[in-house]
């Protein structure tokens, strides 16, 4: 096979793991040095992989189907953009919601193998009132970053300078994220990001 076809079959066992919810063939697909940047969540690198997709797992079920739009080579490194869309599974309510993300990819040879190298995703859809929320969090940040307050220079369109920010930090939480974070908030699971909170980079030490 070419080094596309290689790609794109690790790809597909990828998705696989996915929707089995097989955590140690997630991890395994990653180089040793590896990172999975989840959306909303810290990221997690090499040994730790595989607790991060159990969390996941633990939380929710999928069934998704992975479009691949590119990918491209350069000696043994590579990437590749894709698009999934399906549905998730809440597992603690049996609620079923759809599910629909873009994903950047970077792989690398180790041992004569592609491997996952970095991935990283985010949502491409939410709920109604999601995009809203998550304007006047962004606009808290940028306020209390510059060390303002309400009455700081306005951050969002058609937003008053002196217009609260939302106070209620998941109320731009999709449902499997917030059955997630209710997990993560356990003694046995790391701490969640909070609002505002630059992304851990402890866990991508080496």
């Amino acid at each position: 096979m070419t080094a596309e076809q290689e790609i794109r079959s690790l790809l597909n066992t990828y998705e696989g793991a996915l929707n089995t919810s097989d955590a140690a063939l997630a991890a395994s697909l990653y180089t040793a040095d590896g990172v999975f940047m989840p959306h909303q969540f810290p990221s997690s690198a090499g040994p730790h992989i595989k607790r991060a997709y159990e969390q996941i797992f633990e939380a929710i079920g999928l069934d998704i189907a992975f479009t691949v739009d590119e990918v491209a080579v350069a000696g043994d490194f590579g990437y590749a953009v894709t698009r999934s869309r399906g549905s998730q599974t809440i597992n603690a309510t049996g609620d079923v919601t759809p599910e629909e993300n873009r994903e950047l990819f970077t792989f690398a040879k180790e041992n004569g193998a592609w491997k996952i190298a970095r991935y990283i995703f985010n949502k491409m859809s939410c709920e109604p009132g999601c995009v809203r929320s998550a304007r006047e969090r962004l606009a808290g940040c940028a306020v209390g970053r510059l060390g303002g307050s309400g009455a700081s220079r306005e951050h969002t369109r058609g937003r008053s300078a002196t217009s609260p920010v939302t106070t209620n930090p998941d109320s731009h939480l999709y449902p499997g994220e917030k059955a997630l974070r209710e997990r993560a908030a356990t003694p046995a699971a790391p701490p969640t990001t909070a609002p505002c909170r630059p992304s851990p980079r402890g866990a991508l030490a080496r």
